[in-house]
């Protein structure tokens, strides 16, 4: 008798924040969207040979007898070595799918969170006269002698300062590529597998997802990996906690890894920015 089994449990959805009045200036946390999923599956199979006890054999018609009855199985006791256990733990793969959910959620959050920083640093750069100045050169060199208007300004100065996080900046594909490395360990034990050197398979996987050529991105994921790491290593003093602890871990840690040598007094406002941001998703997560 061959015995097989096989399960495969997905999921997939997705995470849609809408923003609400913030202050009298109305600043909204902008709408943001991340897809999350997750998969397993297991297979199993064998066979169970069948077997007949020692003993005699009464043959009453030995003419239409063809077996040679010395050629039986008469190993009983593994004849059912072939069978297979149960693969599928509803219990665990129920609390694998929440894990990768809970990942992705967070994900979406700091992703979320990236977004409402441009748009802040977007608000500063039309008061900025150097970010003004800045965007109105830029426009000037294209129009090529056409007339600019102030508008156009504000709103270059704006997309300027949007750039870096906005969709499809590096700091948003840092994000996703940490957080879907981690998805993919959803289940798995994950702060176990971080402490006890899962950190070149997430690295691999990072790469895969941001692309080796990516630079920025690359050094921000695995800045925020690093962190994490670190955090469930307890790697420092202030690693007595995930919550406020966590994130002033993570952010030293970060700012290590992407700002050598330099000290939070030292980086520029767009660097804090980023380690703001990439520190909150490590705390996080």
């Amino acid at each position: 008798i061959h015995n097989q089994a096989d399960y495969s449990a997905t999921h997939s959805g997705g995470s849609l924040s809408t923003g609400g009045p913030v202050g009298k200036d109305l600043l909204t946390n902008m709408a943001g969207g991340m897809l999350s999923g997750a998969s397993n599956s297991g297979h199993a199979e064998g066979t169970t040979k069948a077997g007949v006890s020692e003993g005699s054999l009464l043959i009453r018609d030995k003419d239409k007898q063809q077996q040679d009855v010395a050629r039986l199985n008469r190993d009983t006791d593994n004849a059912n070595a072939g069978s297979i256990s149960p693969i599928f733990n509803r219990e665990k793969e129920q609390n694998r799918l929440k894990q990768a959910q809970l990942i992705g959620d967070i994900g979406g959050q700091a992703m979320d969170v990236i977004r409402t920083q441009g748009e802040i640093a977007g608000l500063k750069a039309q008061k900025d006269p150097a970010a003004l100045s800045q965007a109105r050169e830029q426009l000037e060199r294209e129009a090529k002698g056409k007339p600019v208007s102030d508008a156009a300004v504000m709103k270059q100065a704006y997309d300027n300062a949007m750039q870096q996080y906005g969709t499809g900046s590096d700091l948003q594909k840092a994000a996703q590529a940490v957080t879907g490395a981690l998805t993919a360990l959803a289940g798995n034990n994950l702060a176990g597998a971080l402490a006890n050197g899962a950190s070149p398979y997430l690295a691999t996987e990072i790469k895969k997802r941001v692309g080796e050529d990516n630079i920025a991105a690359n050094a921000m994921a695995h800045a925020v990996l690093g962190a994490v790491t670190a955090q469930l290593n307890h790697q420092s003093a202030l690693a007595g906690g995930l919550g406020a602890g966590g994130g002033e871990l993570a952010a030293r840690v970060i700012i290590g890894q992407l700002f050598p040598g330099k000290t939070v007094e030292q980086l520029s406002e767009s660097e804090k920015q980023q380690v703001s941001a990439l520190s909150q998703l490590a705390a996080g997560l």
